[in-house]
């Protein structure tokens, strides 16, 4: 029989758990240098390189309001930029940092200095590339001095950048040489190529969504350092505080940084559990921990079993005050733990 709800506090959880409010100012920033684990001041999973004139406004401000509603975290110059930051600066540490590229290509791309030497970045940092042939074909990459790409390099020619020019057909045409999308092939449906596009973002990053957070937060940079420097720590971790003070919003951004890191086989963040029912919340653990369907409570504990197989997990409970609902969640919190396996409770 079910055990009366009631509130709980993290000590009857587990001995491992530790209470933990909203950090100082003071303290985050002793945090900062204790670990070497990297937080980035802003963090996106998808760079979109396109030339501006001739995509922002159209098919790449839809192609970034999409991934957004998919929950990905896309970096778009006018809209992930921050007033006082260094553009370029920005620009490069979002390159770098994000786990998929995206080279747009128009009729005027190769007009751009920036977006040519971007494509030298994101080929040369070895990361998944996918590229989208708006009104243009691949096979004009190959030859970028005749057809549309003609005008640009002409321009870069009377301006003396030989050197350059060299480097930019070299990775035009090792970019021709993708699987990518073209807006021929949908018979110039943009949206039906929108959600291809979306669609292979999604089977292209193994942990799943990213959970999405309002942009340019202010604050949290230390926190989520002193989340994570806790979580070298110990196994299961305690988010506490008054309502409203963005406890979920924490834990989002710690999930973001270790999917970012892919520090775990599998991860999964379980939302508002206060309000949703056990046999959904033990399916969403199913699936996105082991790619399965669950059809009923009674089969969950042979799944997490199983779960137990992998080496290290990361799971978010969100919204959740019944000791009940968490031990039929976790139900064997030991043997998780033991595996390098980590629990974040809110």
């Amino acid at each position: 029989m079910r055990e009366k709800k009631s509130k709980w506090s993290f000590r009857d959880l587990c001995q491992r758990c530790i209470k933990w409010f909203f950090p100082s100012a003071d303290s985050a920033a002793a945090l900062r240098s204790s670990h070497g684990f990297n937080v980035l001041s802003h963090t996106y999973d998808v760079f979109l390189n396109h030339r501006g004139p001739d995509v922002k406004t159209t098919f790449v401000a839809h192609l970034y309001e999409a991934l957004c509603k998919a929950g990905f975290h896309p970096f778009l110059d006018v809209k992930s930029l921050v007033k006082g930051r260094h553009a370029f600066k920005s620009i490069d540490e979002a390159l770098n940092s994000v786990r998929v590229h995206v080279a747009v290509f128009s009729k005027g791309y190769a007009e751009s200095k920036y977006c040519l030497n971007e494509l030298c970045d994101m080929l040369k940092s070895g990361k998944l590339i996918f590229p989208i042939f708006l009104d243009v074909e691949p096979e004009h990459l190959t030859r970028p001095r005749h057809g549309p790409f003609a005008t640009g390099f002409r321009k870069h020619m009377k301006r003396g950048r030989q050197d350059d020019i060299k480097r930019w057909e070299k990775a035009l045409f090792e970019v021709a040489n993708l699987t990518g999308f073209r807006l021929n092939e949908v018979n110039g449906d943009e949206a039906q190529l929108l959600r291809k596009v979306v669609r292979a973002i999604q089977i292209a990053l193994p942990v799943g969504l990213l959970q999405q957070v309002v942009q340019h937060r202010i604050g949290l940079q230390g926190p989520v350092i002193e989340v994570v420097n806790y979580l070298h720590q110990v196994g299961i971790l305690g988010i506490v505080g008054m309502g409203g003070i963005g406890k979920t919003t924490l834990a989002k951004e710690v999930y973001n940084e270790y999917a970012k890191q892919q520090s775990f086989e599998r991860q999964s963040f379980l939302h508002d559990v206060r309000a949703s029912s056990l046999l959904s919340l033990q399916k969403q653990l199913v699936h996105e921990l082991l790619g399965e369907d669950l059809k009923s409570v009674e089969e969950f504990h042979n799944f997490f079993n199983q779960i137990l197989l992998y080496q290290k997990v990361l799971i978010v409970i969100d919204g959740i005050d019944d000791k009940w609902q968490f031990d039929q969640l976790i139900p064997s919190l030991d043997k998780l733990l033991m595996q390098g396996s980590r629990v974040i409770v809110t």
